[in-house]
């Protein structure tokens, strides 16, 4: 599953440090500071859901979000 998420603000430091770390699954993940996104692939039992309640718990504000290239809710 590939995930594609835009929230501001976003840091490779926060990416790495508060998902990487208590999302196991996680693959690989590119950070933008451009166009502020995430996006992050992950191992088919980590779900889109389980990776954007991880962002939220975090206090960051998700703008939008897909799976595989399909929008998704936030």
């Amino acid at each position: 599953m590939v995930s594609l998420f835009s929230f501001q603000p976003i840091l490779n430091h926060f990416v790495e440090t508060n998902l990487i770390s208590v999302c196991p699954g996680v693959k690989s993940y590119n950070v933008s500071l451009e166009s502020q996104t995430a996006d992050i692939t992950a191992d088919e039992n980590l779900s889109y859901e389980q990776v954007l309640e991880k962002i939220k718990k975090t206090g960051k504000t998700v703008n939008s979000g897909e799976a595989d290239g399909v929008p998704q809710s936030v």
